[in-house]
């Protein structure tokens, strides 16, 4: 949704599109998977941190019943990776990279 939401052009939006159908999705639990973001919410939340929304914390909750690690840029699922058992993998953005590696 936010990817898609991003897209400059309706040909980004396509590719973007195109991208996501190709992936492996995780299922939902929703008993265990609702109450896991409210939790992860509220540790957050109690370790002084307010995470960017519910959706975040499913999002997070999802990737720890799962085992999965999450690939996010997102400064504040690194916070969240801070405070909860959380597997993640920020990619690095082309400004990060050293002039050897071109």
């Amino acid at each position: 949704m936010e990817l898609l939401a991003g897209a400059r052009t309706d040909a980004e939006r396509h590719d973007l599109r195109r991208m996501i159908t190709g992936q492996r999705w995780l299922p939902v639990d929703p008993a265990a998977d609702f109450e896991a973001a409210a939790i992860i919410y509220a540790a957050c939340r109690s370790a002084g941190f307010t995470p960017g929304g519910l959706t975040d914390c499913m999002i997070a909750a999802i990737a720890i019943r799962t085992g999965s690690t999450l690939l996010a840029g997102d400064q504040g699922f690194a916070r969240i990776a801070l405070i909860v058992a959380l597997q993640l993998d920020a990619p690095q953005s082309p400004q990060a990279s050293s002039p050897g590696d071109r």
